[in-house]
């Protein structure tokens, strides 16, 4: 993530970190201030606090070594980055230019949403409009939600494509979700014939957290995690088994490097702890989680904020803060009087504690108990594991070229990928490591020289792990690469003078858009030009994309034997 240039100032924290820490060897607040002889007021030390306790993992209230880089890193990333929040940074198109409208979806404190179709690709879209001028949707806002989006890359994380303009409005292109959100599960579930049971909704929660894992190790706290905010990538009676959801909504995120106060989020969900310091840490989301999943399975609502109250909301229909505040501080959540396992209650009572420093992480959450007595099921199934075994080594043209068409696909629905490659990322940050894959492909029937094939492949030569995008691409390439009208529609969008060739100064649009290092294109030239003319055809693009497939596997996975969507 940072430069090379950024780990100097690193390798030289060991002298530094030694006049700062206590007794442990670990770093402290005070040990801090006092080693920096700083004078500080007494809500700026409650800030610096706070600001430790996000980067604190283990909640012992001090930094190790390891906690103290990760706070590191991201000030110097926050230093070294340059985001003009500036509203003429932002491309002009006409949205109906793009896309056809087909029907609203719902509408936000900022902005409604539609369902839309890109009218090349065909591919469904989600739409949401922020009105210019609006006093509840600042452009930095805006803005900021959609730089905060498209740095992310999970199963579980909403993924966004494009943000533009035109004179009246902002738009934020991003996937659609067909399967409702959570306000509805047990209704929706009830009506596809599926009994809701705690280990049916022990899968839901987990990716619920899986997700949380994953913001909270790119440092960003989600601050309004609710039923409302979690969707399901479809119908249930689509995929009523093994449901995959999303968290969304990202408009009051922030950075772990935030230092912005003030109590926000949505009342009934806000932990205590943000009400006196007017901040949130990682385990305020913990709070909200736990909320939620005491709603969904009780059928009843927090006793925090309940609309119906009149002591919690005005007759306005507004939250009286300052009951919402008091009820949130003394009230316990009533676990005790819900039908639940021992197991799932406990849990509860944990995400929900007071003290957030006695909440579990995302993290720790998923190896509580009530997770870890759910039934089993087999790591890798049978199609799953074919595709696997058909995997090839990619040249880097063919990555980033399959990368790239990714913006076509709608990932949240390829449920068999999806379900592969949560069963092999463990832990539930994004990435699927060496060991991962070695753990998860040692239950199987693979050989052992064809398992340490496949993980290098997976994983790269470096073994540093393969992330969620990458691992669709490599997935999904030989599938899509059939589909003739999809390889052109990615020749013409990197064809910009319409000429029919791709050039040097064409190809930095395909290295950008696949995250490669700006020298890369020079290298993808070389691989696709193959008669040396300096410029590539689109018969030279196609060649260089079949290169190395087997053809006779890809025509299985586009007649359906073995892509179950």
């Amino acid at each position: 993530m940072l430069g090379s240039g950024l780990k100097a100032p690193l390798k030289s924290l060991p002298p530094a970190f030694a006049p700062m820490a206590c007794a442990k060897r670990r770093l402290c607040v005070a040990g801090l201030i006092k080693a920096l002889a700083l004078k500080l007021s007494a809500q700026i030390k409650v800030d610096c606090e706070m600001l430790f306790a996000r980067f604190d993992v283990d909640s012992d209230g001090l930094l190790d070594k390891a906690e103290v880089k990760s706070l590191l890193r991201a000030v110097l990333f926050q230093k070294c980055k340059s985001v003009v929040l500036d509203a003429d940074v932002l491309p002009r198109k006409r949205l109906r230019n793009a896309y056809q409208i087909l029907r609203k979806l719902g509408e936000g404190g900022q902005g409604a949403m539609y369902l839309a179709q890109h009218r090349r690709v065909g591919a469904k879209r989600c739409v949401k409009f922020y009105p210019k001028g609006a006093p509840n949707a600042p452009i930095e806002d805006i803005l900021f939600e959609f730089e905060v989006m498209k740095t992310l890359d999970s199963p579980h994380v909403a993924r966004t494509y494009e943000i533009f303009q035109d004179g009246s409005w902002f738009y934020i292109i991003s996937e659609p979700y067909t399967g409702g959100d959570l306000t509805k599960l047990v209704a929706s579930a009830s009506e596809a014939q599926v009994k809701v049971t705690e280990e049916w909704l022990s899968n839901i929660f987990s990716q619920v957290l899986k997700g949380l894992v994953f913001l909270h190790s790119k440092k960003i706290l989600h601050c309004d995690l609710k039923e409302s905010n979690v969707m399901v990538a479809e119908d249930l009676k689509v995929n009523f088994q093994n449901p995959h959801v999303i968290l969304i909504d990202f408009g009051l995120s922030s950075t772990f490097l935030s230092t912005e106060r003030g109590v926000w989020g949505t009342p009934g969900y806000i932990p205590p702890e943000t009400f006196v310091s007017l901040f949130w840490v990682p385990k305020g989301d913990i709070f909200s989680a736990g909320v939620m999943f005491y709603q969904i399975l009780s059928g009843r609502q927090a006793p925090f904020a309940h609309p119906s109250s009149p002591q919690t909301h005005s007759s306005g229909g507004e939250a009286n803060w300052d009951v919402v505040e008091e009820r949130t501080r003394q009230i316990d959540l009533p676990v005790d009087g819900i039908r639940a396992s021992l197991s799932c209650k406990a849990m509860l009572k944990q995400m929900t504690s007071k003290d957030f420093k006695l909440r579990p992480t995302a993290r720790e959450c998923l190896e509580l108990p009530w997770f870890s007595q759910a039934k089993p099921e087999s790591l890798v199934a049978t199609a799953a594991l074919d595709r696997l075994k058909a995997l090839q080594t990619r040249s880097a043209s063919q990555k980033a070229i399959f990368e790239k068409m990714l913006s076509a696909c709608n990932l949240a629905q390829m449920r068999s990928l999806n379900d592969l490659f949560r069963r092999l990322d463990k832990d539930g940050d994004g990435i699927v490591t060496k060991q991962e894959a070695q753990e998860a492909l040692r239950e199987t029937d693979i050989r052992p020289e064809m398992l340490q094939r496949l993980v290098g492949i997976l994983t790269g030569p470096d073994g540093m792990g393969v992330e969620y995008s990458a691992f669709m691409a490599q997935m999904i390439g030989e599938e899509v690469l059939h589909e003739g009208v999809r390889l052109w529609d990615l020749f013409c969008e990197l064809d910009l003078d319409g000429d029919g060739y791709l050039t040097r100064e064409e190809l930095p649009g395909l290295v950008a858009a696949c995250k490669f290092n700006p020298g890369e294109a020079e290298r993808l030239l070389l691989e696709l030009d193959s008669d040396g003319d300096g410029r590539v055809s689109f018969q030279e693009f196609k060649s260089a994309c079949l290169s190395g497939v087997d053809l006779s596997f890809s025509r299985r996975l586009r007649d359906g034997w073995l892509w179950p969507w």
